[in-house]
């Protein structure tokens, strides 16, 4: 990519370039983890246990996602509050 393409390119569209080349990574370690793990398993002298994606991986298998910060209906309902509020005042004037 050239300067003036890359000074170009608005925060959104960068940051999605961003996201494209780090999943495009993940694959790319997940498929050569799925190929060690494949070869360790079924070679020769393979380990009485099998190894698992999860021994290859530690960092992407079996990590929970945080979940999104739950409100309360209180809270809810202060903020709904509030937004009607805010949409009174442009559709008033």
């Amino acid at each position: 990519m050239r300067k003036d393409e890359f000074f170009a390119l608005t925060p959104r569209l960068f940051l999605e370039l961003v996201e494209q080349e780090r999943l495009r990574s993940r694959e790319l370690q997940a498929l050569f983890a799925l190929l060690r793990r494949d070869v360790i398993n079924f070679s020769m002298c393979h380990p009485k246990k099998a190894v698992e994606l999860s021994d290859l991986l530690p960092s992407e298998i079996g990590v929970r996602q945080p979940s999104p910060a739950r409100m309360s209906p209180k809270r809810r309902a202060a903020v709904a509050e509030k937004l009607r509020v805010a949409m009174g005042m442009f559709a008033g004037g």
